[in-house]
């Protein structure tokens, strides 16, 4: 039997307690008329899927289907094998794709891509590292930014803007037309980088309190982060105006191990969205669930990619090396929400 390395998750835990490299796993094999296909792995990027997996903190929504399991989800791969059924892929191929709503699979020499997947071949000028980072943030911007109806001239406020859904939002909604973005980072420079126009360090500032801001609303707040949404109405128009508050995150403290507890969490937003709705002399607000990736949008966002007008932020310590201290550090750095770009492992 062929074998690989990979990362193992033993149980449910913090990184540093659960998560062990494994260097002679049975490799994936194809079952007889798949559509699939192996990839040779060369990148896969974290997510807070994966953290969330990890530590059984929403057990009840997402879980793996037995321990051990190899976690991550995102992945750039050279394909190796393709299925008897045939594939949109052939043998060396280089594509990025993930694994659906379940970060399992990725942190492994050797994946299967299914053909659900809605997978894309890399263009020569990105590279694995920057193309594995794609697949979870980008698309999850790309829907949020699509879902709001950004106009031209646009006023716009990300919340937490150097992660990984963050950098790509900025973008994605100058893009779309927005003409002005401030965004709340303690990474002015990347930022600025990026296009924002106002860097608000939340150490220092709070962005409810911002005189520029209360004098001049914005259409649009995103909110990556999922703290201080109940202070928007001092900078966000109102409902009747166009004002739209866009939840991505929740909290970034949370546990749902049952369906009470899943109940509680997300019914005081839908409550708010639905009274929003109504009532509207306050801003409307909506809860962001991303879809999974849809037909066509990865190749979409590697076409933004390739003529530079969307710039693949990697977190500086990026990419980390395929061995069980590298993963660990990673994984470390995502729970921490303080990663400035995606945190991607090189395999």
């Amino acid at each position: 039997m062929a074998t690989m390395k990979c990362v193992l998750a033993s149980a449910f835990g913090k990184a540093d307690d659960v998560l062990r490299m494994e260097n002679e796993w049975p490799r994936p094999e194809l079952q007889p008329g798949s559509k699939d296909v192996i990839v040779r792995a060369l990148a896969c990027s974290l997510s807070p899927a994966c953290t969330r997996m990890l530590d059984g903190s929403v057990d009840i929504v997402i879980r793996p289907p037995s321990f051990p399991y190899i976690p991550g989800m995102d992945i750039c791969g050279i394909v190796e094998e393709v299925g008897e059924g045939g594939s949109d892929f052939k043998v060396g191929d280089c594509i990025i794709s993930s694994n659906g709503m379940m970060p399992t699979g990725g942190l492994a020499e050797y994946a299967i891509v299914k053909a659900s997947s809605n997978a894309a071949i890399i263009p020569k000028c990105v590279s694995a590292i920057e193309a594995a980072s794609i697949p979870c943030s980008s698309v999850t911007a790309k829907q949020a930014v699509q879902m709001s109806n950004i106009k031209d001239g646009h006023r716009i406020l990300v919340l937490g803007g150097s992660g990984g859904v963050g950098t790509a939002l900025v973008q994605l909604a100058r893009n779309a037309g927005a003409s002005f973005i401030a965004a709340t980072s303690t990474d002015e420079k990347l930022l600025k980088s990026l296009g924002v126009n106002r860097v608000i360090n939340y150490n220092e500032t709070n962005w409810w309190e911002v005189p520029e801001f209360k004098a001049d609303k914005f259409d649009v707040i995103y909110d990556c982060i999922g703290r201080d949404q109940d202070k928007c109405r001092n900078v966000l128009k109102t409902g009747r105006q166009g004002g739209l508050f866009v939840a991505i995150s929740l909290k970034q403290e949370f546990e749902a191990h049952s369906k009470c507890q899943v109940m509680k969490l997300f019914m005081p937003g839908i409550c708010k969205q639905m009274w929003s709705s109504v009532w509207r002399f306050i801003p409307r607000f909506k809860f962001f669930i991303s879809k999974t990736t849809q037909k066509g949008e990865l190749a979409e966002l590697l076409e933004l990619v390739s003529v530079g007008k969307l710039k693949l932020i990697l977190e500086p310590n990026s990419p980390y090396e395929f061995t069980i201290d590298g993963v660990k550090k990673a994984f470390i750095l995502q729970a921490s929400c303080h990663a400035h770009g995606k945190v991607v492992v090189k395999i």
